[in-house]
C-alpha cells in the first residue's frame, strides 16, 4: 500500500515496495519530533563550524531515507549527505524519494585504496549520494562528521564499534534507540549481554536506560582513544535520541571513562547514589545513601546497578542555540516546548542562586529593576533575549540596562579571556561587542580535525582546546516520581508548586521530560518531606 508523507518540506513514498514487509523499513510518525531535533542539531553545528559538513544517514531504510532528505533540504549547500542501506529494494525506494524531492541521487562508489577522512567528491545543492552498502562497512571506510544511526529492530550496541572507529575529532553522532520498554524493563539479562550493565525496573528507568547506553558508547569510544560529550538526551514515545560529540585523544578518553560508575539503589525508597571513584574495597556502602532504610529494615535493601554514565546528559549552551535556531527556522511548536523544557532541566542557569544575587546587587546599588519570581512553565522558565520586551516574562535582569542575561559558569569564562581582543585587517585591536553568552559560546566551539572537507569562510580563528573537565551546570542525576512518593501525614502538592518550594529553599528543581509526573532536584527524599511538611 502506497502512502504519501509530507514532513519538514520533504515528501516520501512510505511502504512503496511490497518487499518492505519488515517493520524496520517503514515510516514511523511517532519519531517526527526526534527527526526535527536532528535537523535542528545540524543547523546549529553548521553555524558553529562555518564550513560544509559531511553527513550520513547510516540506515536509510528506517524511514525511507527521510532523515537524509531533510538534512539535505535544510542545508542544500552546507551539508554533503549520504544515505545508505544494504537492501537493494530499499535503495530503489530511497532513490525514488530523492527524485520526488527534486534531488538527483548519485552513487557513492567505495574505494578500498582511499584513506578514510580524505575530502570527498563535491556535492551540488540538488544532489545527494546513495550507497548500497551495509552501515558497518561504510562507517569503517569513510569518515563522516555527522552520523545519524537508527537501528530500529536491532540493538544499537552492535554499531557502536564501527561508529567510533572513523568518527573524526569533534564529530557528532545522533543515536536513536527503542530499548526502553521491551529491553530495560523486561529483560535484564539481555541488557547485561548487550550493554554489560545490571539493571532493574525503577521509577527513573528511562533515564537509567539512557545512561547505560551512553556508558557503553563511552567505553567503546575509549578503545579508539576517543572521548564523548553528551550534548543532549531526548526521550519521546519510548524512543531515545542521544546526541554525542567526540573528542580525540587519550585525555578525552580517560575523562569519559571516569564518568562511568556503578549506582547504589535502595529498593525500599528508591534513593540512589553513585559509587565514589576508588579502586579499593568499599566498607559499609549503605552509608552513601541518604536514607535509613537499611537500619530500619532487615535484610539487604540495596542493589548495585550499572555501570552507567554519571556525567551530565544536557549541554545547556547547545540547547540554547537550538532553541534560538528553532525560532529562526520556524520549526514546530512541539520542538520549541521540548527544547525549553530541556533547557530548564539542564540547569544551565542556576535560577534561584542567580535571582538572589541579582536582587541583592540591585538593593545594594539602589536601582529600581525588579526580578520577578521564576515561573515553572517550561516555555517561561528559560532565559531568552526576546522575552525582555515584556514586563510579564519571568527573566533575570541586568543591573545596568535591564536586559535578559544568561549566567555563564565561572569555569567557562576563562576561555573567552584569551579572545577579548582580536586584530582587525589593518592590524589594530578591536574590542568585541557581542553578548557574553554569544562570545563565550563561540569561544567554546571545538576545533576542527586534521582532515577537512572544505575551507573555513572568513578569518581563520585560533584553535581553542575544549576543557572537558571544567564545564558543566551541575544538574542532578535522575528524578523522583511524585505519584509514587509515600509521605505520611502530608498532602503532596502539585508538581509546579513543589518545584517553586524547592527553589525557594535553595535547591535545584525543575520538571523533567522523561516523566510528566516527576521532578528533577538535588534534594533528598527526607529534605523534600520536611519542605512539604512545613509548607502545608
Amino acid at each position: 500500500m502506497e502512502e504519501i508523507i509530507n514532513e519538514l518540506n520533504v515528501t516520501i513514498l512510505a511502504n512503496g515496495s511490497e518487499a518492505l514487509e519488515n517493520k524496520s523499513k517503514t515510516y514511523n510518525a511517532k519519531m517526527s519530533t526526534i527527526r526535527e531535533a536532528v535537523l535542528c542539531t545540524l543547523l546549529v553545528e553548521s553555524k558553529m563550524r562555518g564550513k560544509p559538513i559531511s553527513c550520513l544517514d547510516a540506515l536509510g531504510g528506517t524511514g525511507q531515507g527521510i532523515v537524509g532528505l531533510q538534512l539535505k533540504k535544510g542545508l542544500p549547500t552546507q551539508a554533503k549527505v549520504v544515505i545508505s542501506d544494504r537492501d537493494s529494494e530499499t535503495v530503489e525506494v530511497i532513490r525514488a524519494n530523492c527524485m520526488r524531492n527534486d534531488l538527483t541521487p548519485n552513487d557513492l562508489k567505495l574505494d578500498f585504496s582511499r584513506t578514510p577522512g580524505d575530502p570527498q567528491e563535491d556535492q551540488g545543492p540538488q544532489e545527494i549520494h546513495v550507497c548500497h552498502c551495509s552501515a558497518d562497512v561504510l562507517l569503517r571506510m569513510e569518515a563522516f562528521e555527522f552520523v545519524y544511526l537508527n537501528p530500529y529492530g536491532n540493538y544499537l550496541c552492535i554499531y557502536l564499534d564501527s561508529l567510533f572507529c572513523r568518527l573524526p575529532n569533534n564529530g557528532i553522532a545522533c543515536l536513536v534507540s527503542a530499548d526502553i520498554s521491551p529491553l530495560f524493563a523486561r529483560s535484564a539479562p539481555s541488557v547485561l549481554r548487550q550493554y554489560g550493565a545490571h539493571v532493574m525496573k525503577t521509577d527513573y528507568m528511562k533515564e537509567m536506560a539512557a545512561r547505560v547506553v551512553i556508558a557503553a558508547a563511552a567505553r567503546c569510544a575509549s578503545r579508539y582513544n576517543k572521548g564523548i560529550e553528551v550534548l543532549y538526551t531526548v526521550c519521546s514515545n519510548d524512543y531515545f535520541l542521544i546526541v554525542l560529540r567526540v573528542g580525540r585523544g587519550q585525555k578525552h578518553a580517560n575523562i569519559s571513562l571516569n564518568k562511568v560508575s556503578y549506582l547504589l539503589h535502595c529498593q525500599m525508597c528508591e534513593e540512589r547514589e553513585f559509587y565514589p571513584e576508588t579502586h579499593t574495597p568499599i566498607e559499609e556502602p549503605y552509608r552513601f545513601l541518604q536514607c535509613d532504610c537499611y537500619a530500619n529494615t532487615p535484610g539487604k535493601t540495596g542493589m548495585v546497578l550499572g555501570p552507567m554514565w554519571k556525567g551530565e546528559i544536557f549541554n545547556g549552551e547547545f540547547l540554547q542555540r537550538m532553541l534560538e535556531t528553532s525560532k529562526e527556522m520556524s520549526l514546530s511548536q512541539g520542538l520549541k516546548r521540548l527544547l525549553a523544557l530541556l533547557l530548564e532541566e539542564s540547569f544551565f542557569v542556576d535560577l534561584h542562586t542567580e535571582s538572589l544575587r541579582q536582587d541583592k546587587d540591585k538593593k545594594g546599588s539602589g536601582q529600581s529593576c525588579e526580578v520577578s519570581e521564576f515561573s515553572s512553565k517550561p516555555e517561561e522558565s528559560f532565559l531568552l533575549a526576546s522575552s525582555s520586551s515584556s514586563n510579564n516574562h519571568n527573566t533575570l535582569i541586568d543591573n545596568n540596562n535591564c536586559k535578559s542575561v544568561v549566567h555563564i559558569p565561572k569555569e567557562a569564562s576563562q576561555f573567552s579571556s584569551a579572545n577579548e581582543e582580536r586584530q582587525s585587517e589593518s592590524g589594530e585591536p578591536v574590542t568585541s561587542n557581542v553578548d557574553t553568552a554569544t562570545h563565550t559560546s563561540q569561544s567554546l566551539i571545538l576545533a576542527s580535525g586534521k582532515r577537512s572537507c572544505g575551507k573555513l569562510e572568513g578569518p581563520q580563528a585560533k584553535r581553542i582546546k575544549y576543557n572537558w573537565t571544567q564545564l558543566g551546570s551541575g544538574a542532578p542525576c535522575f528524578y523522583y516520581n511524585l505519584h509514587r512518593m509515600k509521605f505520611k501525614a502530608t498532602q503532596l502538592p502539585k508538581s509546579d508548586k513543589l518545584v517553586l518550594l524547592l527553589r525557594k529553599h535553595g535547591f535545584k528543581a525543575s520538571r523533567t521530560h522523561f516523566d510528566q509526573y516527576a521532578i528533577r532536584t538535588n534534594a533528598t527524599l527526607n529534605e523534600m518531606y520536611q519542605i512539604i511538611k512545613t509548607a502545608v
